[in-house]
């Protein structure tokens, strides 16, 4: 039991950190989602998600390659925190990202720059160019003018590609309930302090 929620747990955490940089400081600030929404989407590793928005926070479910759980994200957009919850053998477990310092599966945070127009599974939507933060890795975004992102692009290791795009999209409301935080999990935030170690659990709202 041990061992498989190590595996899970190492498995979250690839699956936390295969996403792309927030934006570095830069020209103006990037579109946040305005109104309710569910999409389905993909991501380059071969992920597959579905999306929901609803009053700031978005709920990502989604399925990574390696992971044999599904993982549940929750993105507070104004306080740049999500919590990534997945099943172990040993129950659930949940991390605690900060988007100040890792992000991805489409969330786009900070600041950048706007670099011309594209459509996206049939929407119309701005690019915005975005500093990642890694020396010669810029990343785009295409994002709607309600503020959602279908699409990233990214210089991953040398190589640019599409690390996340929407193919569907429905604006609809959405129930609260969906995105209320899941409460009393054990916790662990990424990064990791040195020698590791766990925070308290994260109540629900």
């Amino acid at each position: 039991m041990r061992f498989a929620a190590e595996r899970a747990r190492a498995g979250l955490a690839a699956a936390v950190l295969a996403g792309v940089p927030v934006a570095a400081p830069a020209a103006e600030t990037l579109p946040v989602p305005s109104v309710d929404f569910t999409a389905e989407g993909s991501f380059a590793s071969g992920g597959k998600m579905t999306v929901r928005h609803h009053g700031g926070v978005l709920r990502l479910d989604m399925t990574m390659p390696g992971v044999a759980a599904p993982v549940t994200g929750y993105f507070d957009l104004a306080a740049k925190k999500a919590l990534m919850v997945v099943a172990t053998a040993a129950g659930p477990m949940a991390m605690e990202v900060n988007l100040a310092e890792q992000a991805g599966f489409g969330v786009t945070v900070g600041q950048g720059e706007r670099a011309g127009q594209d459509t996206v599974a049939g929407e119309p939507c701005a690019i915005w160019r975005i500093e990642s933060g890694r020396a010669g890795e810029p990343a785009e975004a295409c994002i709607t003018g309600d503020g959602i992102a279908l699409r990233t692009d990214a210089t991953v290791g040398g190589r640019r590609q599409t690390v996340f795009e929407i193919a569907s999209l429905s604006r609809a409301a959405q129930d609260p309930a969906v995105f209320r935080l899941p409460s009393n999990l054990p916790m662990m935030r990424l990064p990791l302090p040195p020698g590791g170690g766990k925070g308290p659990a994260r109540p629900a709202p």
